[in-house]
């Protein structure tokens, strides 16, 4: 944790008018404005990281549905295990 302390102070003189002197002054201020960018970096990357899976699980999901609509059914009905007769067969009426 001192590492990044240090790298930041360092950076940030390097980068800004500040000396070291000041900047050793402003580096708590310095440390939790890099630790807030990095916590806004990772909350859009959890939100697109997300979205995509949500779009993609809709995109299964509409894809399923196309599946279903253009099954056919069987030409024959399956035998009732019971010996009765034909199981009722499920038709899936055409969509719009």
């Amino acid at each position: 944790m001192s590492a990044v302390v240090l790298v930041i102070w360092l950076v940030g003189s390097v980068v800004t008018k500040y000396s070291l002197g000041q900047m050793a002054v402003l580096a708590p201020v310095a440390v939790v404005v890099v630790g807030a960018q990095i916590g806004l970096v990772m909350l859009w990357v959890k939100i697109v990281r997300e979205s995509m899976r949500q779009r993609r699980a809709r995109r299964d999901a509409a894809r399923d549905i196309e599946t279903l609509r253009t099954w056919t059914p069987p030409a024959t009905p399956l035998p009732d295990p019971s010996g009765s007769g034909p199981i009722v067969t499920l038709w899936l009426e055409p969509g719009p």
